[in-house]
């Protein structure tokens, strides 16, 4: 009788001891603290044709910089997160003024405004293959957004974490065109990589008549 009293009670501080880890949702993948900068290096390539039907590629290399100035309430009441970004052709010109984004972390998803679109960049929890459509609270019309490669290692030059994971927004290939948009987060940096790809081709022949490729990658992260 005691002996089964004694193992009801030990079970019974077992399973009152228990403890659930909370889920990650993945929040740290996107840290909004103010004063957050993030320092890029950029790249532009242009495609066009000339007079003779020749590709003319025209190459850019500059700087970008993403800076977490302040905060302020939406119409809706939410916690807004306001980046000023600016650019600049190398690490001894002037910083200029390019423009403003702003982002709001909510319990499901990241909301991100950039060029007055907004677009849902994230979506929690993170998991493997989860998909959402990422042009959800804008007029661009349906566009699937998917987790691939979560939760591993990344290095590049002064950026190096254990822990990244890539959003591929945009995977189209057709006779006229190809059109390729990606990013990359890491936790407790945010976003590191950058790259949209946009490509005409002739219907007949399959050559490039003309496009553009930008590319963002992170150099240094601090606060």
């Amino acid at each position: 009788m005691l002996l089964g009293v004694f193992m009801l009670c030990f079970f019974a501080a077992c399973k009152k001891d228990s403890i659930i880890a909370p889920l990650d949702m993945g929040y740290a993948y996107f840290p909004l603290n103010l004063g957050h900068t993030i320092l890029y290096e950029a790249d532009s390539v242009r495609y066009s044709l000339d007079a003779n039907d020749s590709v003319h590629i025209r190459k850019v290399k500059f700087q970008v910089q993403d800076v977490i100035k302040t905060t302020f309430y939406d119409n809706s009441n939410r916690l807004t997160y306001v980046f000023e970004r600016s650019k600049r052709l190398n690490d001894t010109a002037a910083w200029e003024p390019w423009k403003i984004c702003t982002a709001n972390l909510l319990e499901d998803a990241l909301h991100w405004k950039e060029d007055n679109y907004t677009y849902v960049n994230l979506a929690f929890p993170i998991k493997s293959q989860k998909h959402w459509n990422g042009n959800s609270y804008n007029i661009l019309g349906e566009s699937e957004f998917t987790y691939t490669d979560i939760h591993i290692p990344y290095a590049y030059k002064n950026i190096s974490t254990d822990s990244s994971l890539t959003v591929i927004q945009q995977d189209e290939v057709n006779g006229l065109e190809t059109n390729w948009k990606e990013e990359k987060y890491a936790k407790h940096m945010g976003l590191i990589h950058y790259e949209m790809i946009h490509y005409e081709k002739d219907l007949n022949t399959g050559n490039l008549t003309g496009g553009f490729e930008f590319r963002m990658k992170a150099i240094q992260s601090t606060n």
